[in-house]
């Protein structure tokens, strides 16, 4: 089934408002295959001979290398950069670890090596697995028992599939769902048209040693000679998104790209391990006449994106600042609704230079740790609508690789906009970033940075930076520092080429990240690390009572604290002091709103203390006057006040349920000043007698 639309272009900087975005999809019988248990998987020396490097579309680097030998002819002069917001705190560090295998049966340890590159993915779960994946394994670490997890220490994704160990996989992806507490991994087998695949996996339980379920995607899924590559992932509440790109095989990269792919799938029927999964493919997606490349998947700050979003940017141009904003509003079976928006950012990204190492030719353009293009490698949607992502850039002012960090904000109005900043450092390079949300409550926008760095006098490493709810940054904190420099290829090494990061939900506020580090053998693998926000303490809300002698002369205080001062109160909606007079027994609505917009409220019964001795107060008074008496019994009370001419002024009944200390009040207003008494009897006897001033 196929349908071909087009929608009109919502809003578009600088380029003509007749420009259109144009898609077809396509729909799939997609059956379940063979489940994959990594408990069950044994070690096997099961020879084979593979290339070194994963499959990729960067095999035609000498086109990239190209625009890497422009940009350094173009952009030469090296000038101070602009110095960022830095007054944030850094992050903390804490627990780490480097992947290792485990020999069960000798009882020993020995290294365990990425591929190239090391494609890094993390999840964990609620429950503290901490589940990595590089080029071409899964390897799981359990917090709680402090071991590793994976039964035979890992799985290679070759296993995985119904041609376990005919297919090579590569390009893992992983993402743990909360509401599910269950794990997605997503990952590429092959890369040629005849056998392209796309492997869709959901873990049965919240334990990776259980069975997966596996699903099956077609690499070349338009039957056009074509196979899938650069996957990203996102889900929804009711759908798993899947991105790629349609690499057209033994061309140039130029006319080798053949458009951007989002599949959509029922995610649900996936973790229940139903027989088929619903799908939806949109492809042949293009802006005006040409295809959108590279598009990334947006995840919601606290996994789940409410809508899902796309971005997308002009990832080989030796200069540019358009950002592409694509925004999905259909399910499997609706028609289709893609809306597309075009942003300029105030600052401009562009193909990075590589990064250097000590035995990089810095007199060579091409030498060094390759740093492929300047695609958007991760995005956030927050809880307030803004978009913030990361790519990898040069820095036009002193020639680095650095991270382009942008934020789009008002996402999905005709007013949105885009800007940015550019992390850096004078001697190191930096690339392949990915960000996670920090906050400990909903209206935080912080995030924390993850990255790798290098240089002629730094090997291969982890870095991280954190970015706070004012917009400014932390000090780069060092994760990881590298052994020695890496050589595993002729020329230039892959590093990257991707970052991974994922918050830990049941601690605000604490992220894990999974990175490249070069090992003394002069070898890649992955590094795994927890890092903690220094986030300011979340914004908390208290009354304070004040007791007054009337009943409805109580003092009530609002004392925020935490969030960003200054704060906003309000009581029962109406905005008002830090203070507020109620009556005993009163339910208030107390708000408040600290500078940031993040907000907290209860409901608070206002309290009333009632003397322990029978009395009048306020005494004399002008106005209310409250009456503490003991009642021996049950029945009705009459109150009585008399002047001092022995006139009866008032008289009221009440009837008491129950005996015991009691509070009457009533209103001295009506009244002339003067001298009063006040009686208290029940069965035509006294319980209370006072003398009344009124004022």
């Amino acid at each position: 089934m196929k349908k071909l639309y087009t929608i009109a272009l919502l809003s578009a900087m600088s380029l003509g408002v007749h420009a259109q975005v144009q898609v077809e999809t396509s729909s799939f019988d997609i059956q379940r295959g063979p489940d994959f248990t990594p408990r069950e998987i044994e070690p096997s020396f099961n020879p084979r001979i593979t290339s070194l490097e994963a499959p990729d579309a960067m095999h035609w680097r000498s086109q990239l290398n190209q625009i890497k030998i422009e940009a350094a002819e173009r952009f030469q002069t090296v000038t101070p950069s602009p110095q960022l917001k830095q007054t944030a705190p850094q992050p903390s560090l804490g627990w780490g670890t480097e992947i290792y295998r485990v020999f069960t049966t000798i009882g020993t340890t020995g290294p365990l090596y990425a591929g190239i590159p090391n494609d890094n993915a993390l999840a964990v779960s609620n429950d503290g697995i901490v589940l990595t994946a590089v080029n071409s394994l899964i390897w799981a670490w359990d917090l709680q028992n402090d071991t590793v997890h994976i039964v035979n220490s890992y799985v290679g994704l070759d296993a995985v599939g119904p041609d376990a160990n005919n297919d090579r996989g590569f390009d893992p992806k992983l993402m743990y769902d909360e509401d599910a507490d269950r794990f997605i991994l997503v990952f590429l087998k092959n890369n040629s048209p005849n056998n392209s695949k796309i492997a869709v996996c959901f873990s049965s339980t919240n334990d990776p040693n259980d069975p997966w379920y596996t699903y099956i995607l077609p690499g070349n899924p338009l039957n056009n000679d074509r196979w899938t590559d650069f996957p990203a992932m996102s889900t929804t509440e009711d759908h798993l998104y899947i991105t790629g790109n349609l690499i057209i095989p033994n061309v140039s990269w130029q006319v080798g790209f053949d458009g951007s792919i989002i599949w959509q799938l029922d995610k649900k029927a996936g973790f229940a391990g139903d027989s088929t999964i619903g799908n939806r493919l949109h492809h042949d997606i293009k802006f005006g006449d040409k295809f959108i490349r590279n598009l990334h998947c947006v995840k919601g700050y606290d996994g789940e994106i409410d809508t899902a979003y796309f971005l997308s940017n002009r990832n080989f141009d030796i200069q540019n600042d358009s950002i592409f904003v694509l925004s999905l509003h259909s399910d499997l079976t609706e028609p289709e609704d893609l809306r597309i928006r075009v942003r300029k950012s105030d600052t401009p990204y562009g193909v990075p230079p590589n990064g250097r190492q000590q035995d990089t030719d810095q007199n060579d353009p091409t030498d060094g740790l390759q740093t492929n293009d300047a695609r958007v490698l991760g995005a956030i949607r927050m809880s307030n609508g803004d978009i913030q992502f990361v790519s990898t850039t040069r820095n036009f002012n002193n020639q680095r690789a650095a991270i382009y960090h942008g934020t789009l904000h008002n996402a999905g109005f005709s007013n949105s906009y885009i800007t940015a900043d550019i992390i850096t450092d004078p001697i190191r390079d930096y690339g392949y970033p990915n960000l996670a949300w920090t906050g400990n409550e909903e209206c935080d926008n912080e995030v924390i940075i993850g990255f790798n760095h290098t240089s002629p006098v730094d090997f291969a490493g982890m870095s991280a930076v954190y970015y706070s709810n004012d917009a400014d940054y932390s000090d780069v904190l060092e994760i990881k520092a590298g052994d020695n420099y890496v050589q595993r290829l002729n020329g230039g090494d892959r590093w990257g080429d991707y970052f991974g990061i994922q918050t830990y939900y049941p601690e605000p506020g604490k992220v894990f990240v999974s990175g490249f580090y070069g090992t003394a053998t002069r070898s890649n693998t992955a590094y795994i690390a927890e890092l903690t926000s220094p986030d300011s303490a979340k914004l908390t809300l208290q009354a304070l009572h004040t007791p007054g002698s009337a009943l409805c002369g109580q003092t009530v205080e609002a004392q925020a604290s935490g969030g960003t001062p200054p704060y906003t109160y309000s009581w029962d909606g109406v905005q008002g002091a830090s203070t507020f007079t109620a009556c005993g027994g009163d339910t208030l609505l107390i708000h408040v709103q600290d500078d940031r917009g993040c907000e907290t409220a209860f409901n608070y019964i206002v309290p009333f203390d009632v003397p322990n001795q029978q009395m009048i107060y306020p005494n004399p008074t002008a106005g209310l006057v409250g009456i503490v008496f003991e009642a021996p019994t049950a029945g009705d009370v009459v109150v009585q006040l008399t002047n001092m001419n022995g006139r009866v002024i008032h008289v009221d009944t009440e009837a008491l349920s129950t005996s015991g200390k009691h509070y009457l009040q009533f209103d001295l207003a009506p009244l002339t000043p003067g001298v009063y008494i006040l009686d208290v009897l029940m069965n035509d006897e006294r319980v209370y007698t006072e003398r009344v001033v009124k004022n």
